[in-house]
């Protein structure tokens, strides 16, 4: 990588996978669904924990994988969205 640059999960599947960068982000977008069906299991199952904190922590999953893949790689660059999303996030939640 040139000085400066980030790495992020895609040029890390890239690297060493040895695949392109279309089969890359094919695979993470496989992972991802693949995890969040194990989220959504845990979700419904757990016992002990209110149901408000659970929202909570789904909706911070969503938000950011909604960012991360809809708006490119917000984790680089937090302070051009990431930052006022999890802000509205905390401070002007949706009612539930």
């Amino acid at each position: 990588m040139r000085r400066g640059e980030v790495a992020n999960g895609v040029k890390c599947y890239i690297k060493k996978q040895r695949v392109t960068k279309e089969v890359a982000v094919s695979q993470m977008k496989k992972m991802i669904r693949d995890n969040y069906k194990i989220v959504m299991e845990e979700f419904l199952t757990i016992k002990g924990v209110p149901r408000p904190i659970l929202v909570r922590v789904l909706n911070i999953l969503r938000m950011i994988n909604v960012y991360n893949y809809e708006e490119g790689d917000g984790f680089t660059k937090p302070h051009e969205k990431l930052k006022d999303l999890i802000t509205a996030l905390f401070f002007y939640p949706l009612p539930l």
